[in-house]
């Protein structure tokens, strides 16, 4: 690889490894800090409600937005909730969960699928964490974007409605 600076010095390869983006300089690992995600749109998606989709292909691992919203403490703040009501939870460290309901990005629209081809990962920007959403596989524009809600944090059952054959919901 190429030595000093750019996308392929050590450093920076080394940062994206471990999900870190470099601090300064002109590494280009800094894709958090600069907003820098794939395009997307919300997309009424009928029985599973709002979505996100895709604008553009998107290559594996490449990340399509940051999960946003008030961070708070996890004990009792999802019992009140009606059934009704969408999950916009996810855990981000042991007894925080990020609440989106009224602060949220985008991110918070994603549906769940019993096959992502998303995830929630969690990313260190000088030294703050960030929950960010990646692809798992590659994907095509107007694809919907998914994760998988299991990977998130819960206190209620939720119905799928993602119809794939390996649905959990299935018969």
């Amino acid at each position: 690889g190429r030595r000093g600076g750019g996308t392929g010095s050590h450093s920076c390869m080394a940062n994206l490894g471990l999900e870190m983006e470099c601090e300064a300089g002109v590494c280009a690992n800094r894709a958090v800090q600069r907003g820098r995600f794939a395009p997307t749109e919300s997309q009424w998606y009928g029985e599973k409600g709002w979505g996100l989709k895709l604008v553009v292909d998107v290559k594996r691992d490449k990340l399509v937005e940051e999960y946003v919203g008030e961070v708070i403490e996890q004990g009792g703040v999802l019992g009140p909730l009606s059934e009704s009501e969408p999950m916009y939870f996810v855990e981000f460290v042991h007894g925080l969960i990020i609440d989106a309901r009224l602060k949220g990005s985008y991110a918070s629209l994603i549906n769940h699928s019993c096959e992502p081809n998303a995830q929630l990962r969690q990313w260190s920007v000088k030294g703050t964490r960030h929950v960010v959403v990646s692809m798992l596989c590659d994907a095509k524009a107007g694809d919907e974007v998914t994760i998988a809600y299991r990977d998130t944090v819960t206190s209620r059952q939720w119905c799928c409605k993602c119809g794939k054959d390996t649905c959990v919901n299935s018969d």
